[in-house]
């Protein structure tokens, strides 16, 4: 991973939802009550959209900050002409 590399922690942040809604959907395989409910609604169908919503953000960051890399050694490279 190299400085401004927002892929890997991208990935990692949708492997740790996966892995979240996996034990979820075991945790719920035996909790089914009014405060698993509660639970779901409150905390997991609220992290959801906020981890992707996150993602997205992150992926049009990673494409700025890679333009602005680019931009950069292109300056550098036309500063070496001269």
């Amino acid at each position: 991973m190299f400085i401004g590399d927002f892929t890997t922690p991208s990935a990692n942040l949708s492997e740790a939802l996966e892995k979240l809604e996996i034990a979820w959907a075991a945790v719920r395989e035996h909790w089914d009550d009014p405060a698993s409910r509660h639970f779901e609604e409150e905390h997991m169908n609220s992290i959801r959209p906020k981890v992707r919503c996150s993602m997205d953000s992150v992926a049009r960051l990673s494409e700025v900050v890679g333009q602005a890399r680019r931009d950069c050694e292109y300056r550098d490279m036309a500063a070496d002409e001269y």
